[in-house]
């Protein structure tokens, strides 16, 4: 698991300006991996302020069956926040950690944004 937020200085409209602008490249950037070979993309959520996708890598690492990538950004004022979860198994569908059920992406979203407030 990995979070990052990204705060721009100030709170002018032009700090807010550059949020949304970093926000949306790291948006376009996410739909782009649905042109990476042996990977299943979807996008399970997509408005003005939040994205979350679920990206499906099979056979990308030696000794895994594949590997998930749970990713869930949001922009608030002159703030981006991202998440990113992972989850590998080996090739029999095992897995050595605990398991992410991936709860509704709302519910998630919300509570990363909720402290930038």
């Amino acid at each position: 698991m990995q979070e990052a937020i990204a705060q721009q200085p100030g709170t002018s409209s032009g700090s807010v300006q550059s949020a949304y602008q970093l926000f949306n490249g790291l948006v376009d950037e996410l739909k782009a991996c649905k042109n990476t070979p042996g990977a299943a993309f979807e996008i399970t959520k997509e408005t003005a302020t939040t994205a979350a996708a679920t990206v499906t890598f099979h056979d990308q690492i030696p000794g895994t069956a594949k590997l998930v990538l749970n990713e869930y950004l949001a922009v608030e004022k002159n703030s981006v926040v991202e998440l990113a979860v992972w989850k590998a198994t080996d090739p029999d569908g095992n897995t050595n950690h605990v398991d992410w059920t991936a709860p509704d992406g709302d519910a998630v979203l919300d509570g990363m944004t909720a402290p930038i407030r």
